[in-house]
């Protein structure tokens, strides 16, 4: 069946760091995606991967503003998106974003909350 891993699992975890009225927030996931198939013919696969993210946030005030260093796929790993294949058998490929990495300033404010997001990807892997 397409897209349709036999195993998946995800590991979360958060810990808070209190300092008074403000406090550090450490988080990190890591997602285990076993091998599957695009399309039922099963001849493009994706091979399993591992994948992990973290995030580190100072929140200042209660939390009303905060400041988030974040990663995303810190690996790197290379996982395909989509493929399709047409009728003469060429196929097209779509990757998933590379290790990205950035820094996050918001706010809230009475229940709405903003942010800015500053954001970067490894070039690498398309050197």
């Amino acid at each position: 069946m397409p897209y349709a891993p036999k195993t998946t699992f995800s590991l979360n975890g958060t810990y808070r760091i209190p300092t008074g009225a403000d406090q550090l927030v450490l988080s990190g996931t890591v997602l285990h995606s076993g091998s599957y198939y695009f399309e039922p013919d099963n001849i493009a696969k994706q091979r399993a991967y591992t994948s992990f993210n973290a995030v580190a946030r100072f929140e200042i005030d209660n939390g009303r503003y905060y400041v988030e260093a974040f990663g995303k796929n810190l690996g790197n790993v290379a996982v395909t998106s989509v493929v399709l294949t047409n009728p003469t058998g060429a196929s097209n490929t779509s990757l998933q974003p590379p290790r990205t990495y950035g820094v996050t300033l918001g706010f809230k404010c009475e229940g709405y909350a903003e942010a800015f997001r500053a954001q970067s990807y490894d070039q690498s892997r398309f050197a």
